[in-house]
């Protein structure tokens, strides 16, 4: 109905499934089709098959939210002969002006207590943000054995996991039979912007699947300093060393040693806080990723 009342240069689809009725539209009122990637392909084995590759075949771009994605989608391009033109990387845009808004009123202790009845006191506190899916690519179990190798260093910390799914029954067995009761805390599905906002940094401990890490991102909003898996999403997000830490995928040592190195550290953690506000304000903002989808949809029409 749009396209009979007005001109429409571009038709953003979100959904393959999408793809064929706007292929036939596309015929008659001559815009162009974007889909979007959100997924590492890797997760989405349906790709391969020739139903889908139909579907895709002769759409005019993709926009991939992580190199990765778009590494693959390239291939996919390439072997499977689809004939898109335009395949970039543009990471999903956040709504920063929510975080901006985001100013605790009450102490960071007396937070944790009253919602979740932990007593904090003034040693570190982490958080990570992240469900709990069955095929297990957030890793949590290797947060949890690398923080038991830093409880047993003799480190303070609390660290609080948010979210919800079918193996957190299984990561708190974990959690127990690692003795982690005391400082880890399973805290179910809460508001982000407010744990974030009270914790001192956030971890994502996901392996290379993961496709960009959102609350990576809205923690640079809050200024705190992030740690994830080198060859993830977070590639684009952290500057090693500078916003935060990368860690070798799946590897406990190494993902313990970049959690000291902050837990240890009131000033660093504050340095690189303050670092990642500076760099997600410039590339990931909603007005930073809205200049660069511009130039994308002008590049594409040109």
């Amino acid at each position: 109905k749009i396209c009979s009342v007005r001109p429409v240069d571009i038709v953003v689809a979100a959904r393959r499934d999408q793809l064929p009725p706007l292929k036939k539209m596309r015929d008659h009122f001559k815009f162009k089709i974007i889909f979007i990637q959100n997924v590492p392909l890797n997760l989405s084995s349906h790709y391969t098959d020739a139903f889908a590759q139909r579907q895709l075949k002769g759409i005019d771009g993709v926009l991939a939210v992580s190199p990765s994605i778009k590494d693959d989608f390239l291939a996919l391009n390439r072997d499977c002969a689809l004939g898109i033109s335009h395949i970039e990387c543009m990471p999903a845009p956040t709504d920063n002006q929510r975080f901006a808004t985001c100013v605790p009123s009450e102490s960071r202790q007396d937070y944790f207590k009253k919602n979740f009845n932990v007593a904090v006191g003034n040693v570190p506190v982490l958080c990570m943000i992240a469900n709990f899916y069955t095929s297990g690519f957030k890793r949590h179990d290797v947060l949890l054995q690398a923080l038991h190798q830093l409880k047993n260093k003799g480190l303070k910390f609390h660290a609080f996991l948010a979210g919800e799914g079918a193996m957190q029954k299984e990561m708190q067995k974990i959690t127990t039979a690692l003795g982690l009761n005391d400082c880890v805390h399973f805290i179910g599905f809460i508001d982000s912007a407010l744990l974030l906002a009270h914790s001192d940094m956030h971890v994502l401990s996901s392996d290379t699947r993961e496709a960009e890490g959102s609350v990576s991102i809205e923690a640079g909003y809050l200024k705190k300093p992030v740690i994830a898996s080198r060859g993830s999403g977070a590639d684009q997000i952290i500057i090693n060393g500078q916003t935060g830490y990368l860690f070798k995928p799946n590897d406990v040592a190494d993902l313990a040693r970049v959690i000291e190195l902050l837990l240890c550290s009131h000033v660093l953690r504050r340095q690189q806080g303050e670092a990642h506000y500076q760099n997600v304000m410039g590339k990931f903002s909603m007005s930073a990723i809205f200049k660069q989808f511009d130039a994308y949809c002008r590049k594409l029409i040109a």
